[in-house]
């Protein structure tokens, strides 16, 4: 089991100008209150497309993911990862039987409102791996999800969405990062059953940045992988 650690998701989204944040950059009100509304899309790319309440689901079979994700949180609270808030917003493939769940937290500097910026954490294996997405994975997932299904309808809709939830679901919370000494790139990725999802945040000239991703087994074209660019901030 890997557990990413503190340094990778603090660096992650090390930016001078606004300040470190384990969760992102975006100060903006009206953005902040975007990427809440953000983490409820990416829960469903990921196959999480069901709302989950451990105060309703105690059975036994789900005791196992409630200690280790409120261990999980506790220790992320601890590192400065994330504030002590808790949206209780989580996500699941199945209420009664998981493999994976999505829950929100929102950011080390954030207040307790329902505009606070937020990002997520992607549990999987009974919960004792995860992996936390700061906000600017979110708004390149995000957008990269919405070009993908701009124009479908019915069954191609479906299909559509169904192949992007294969594709970028995680099977690891194995990370790779590497960051630029003035944070000019960050990448991470991770591991699917196609090949694995690589993410990368850049700074153009004007000290905006640009989202990447590239996803294996989602074909383009005659390519067996896709890569998407977006502006993020």
């Amino acid at each position: 089991m890997t557990i990413i650690s503190r340094r990778y998701l603090f660096a992650v989204t090390a930016v001078a100008a606004t300040g470190t944040s384990a969760c992102g950059i975006f100060k903006n009100p009206r953005v902040q209150k975007f990427i809440k509304n953000v983490v409820e899309e990416i829960a469903a790319s990921v196959g999480a497309d069901f709302v989950l309440d451990f105060g309703k689901y105690v059975e036994d079979h789900l005791g196992e993911w409630k200690s280790y994700i409120e261990s999980k949180v506790n220790e992320w609270v601890s590192e400065g990862d994330i504030s002590d808030c808790d949206p209780s917003k989580m996500w699941t493939d199945d209420p009664d039987n998981p493999t994976i769940i999505v829950k929100e937290f929102y950011g080390p500097s954030s207040s307790c409102e329902t505009d606070s910026d937020s990002c997520c954490a992607i549990f999987f294996s009974g919960a004792s791996d995860a992996v936390l997405l700061p906000t600017w994975t979110l708004v390149t997932l995000y957008n990269f999800v919405t070009e993908q299904c701009k124009d479908k309808e019915g069954a191609d809709l479906n299909r559509i969405k169904q192949l992007l939830k294969e594709t970028l679901r995680p099977t690891s919370s194995h990370a790779e990062r590497h960051e630029t000494p003035n944070g000019t790139v960050d990448t991470l990725y991770w591991e699917t059953r196609y090949g694995q999802v690589e993410m990368a945040k850049i700074e153009k000239e004007d000290h905006t940045y640009e989202g990447m991703i590239k996803v294996d087994g989602y074909p383009d074209g005659s390519n067996p992988s896709t890569v998407y660019r977006t502006n993020i901030s």
